[in-house]
């Protein structure tokens, strides 16, 4: 298994969804009738996919991949997990049905926040 190389990078990307998974347990004591124990699912997620980033990132640094390559895999990486998200929120509002406009916000704010990083952690990688 190839290590990345960069930590703070790695420590910025993880961090970042630490500290928006604390937004989680301020739900809990700020508005407990908002807070469901699903929403817990959502810094885990998004910590297996900034996990994904950090190793495909680094499978790029290895492999030399020209840049343009590089931009259309990380594109292609993009749309994938878009998809992910979409058939997940999906299944929640399938299945579950629980404070479905919570955890929806929530998602939406740990999506956007992800998407930033994601676009600082790209930039400072391909420097």
């Amino acid at each position: 298994m190839v290590k990345f190389k960069n930590k703070a990078i790695g420590i910025q990307v993880l961090s970042g969804i630490f500290v928006l998974g604390n937004l989680i347990v301020f739900i809990r004591w700020l508005l407990p009738a908002y807070f469901t124990p699903y929403l817990f699912l959502i810094p885990a997620y998004f910590m297996l996919l900034a996990i994904s980033l950090l190793f495909i990132l680094s499978q790029f640094k290895r492999r030399n991949l020209p840049p343009v390559r590089q931009t259309a895999l990380l594109l292609l990486l993009n749309v994938a997990q878009m998809i992910l998200s979409f058939f997940l929120m999906f299944c929640y509002f399938y299945f579950i049905k629980e404070q479905k406009y919570t955890m929806l916000i929530v998602f939406c704010i740990f999506y956007l926040v992800f998407m930033g990083l994601r676009t600082h952690l790209f930039t400072k990688f391909a420097k």
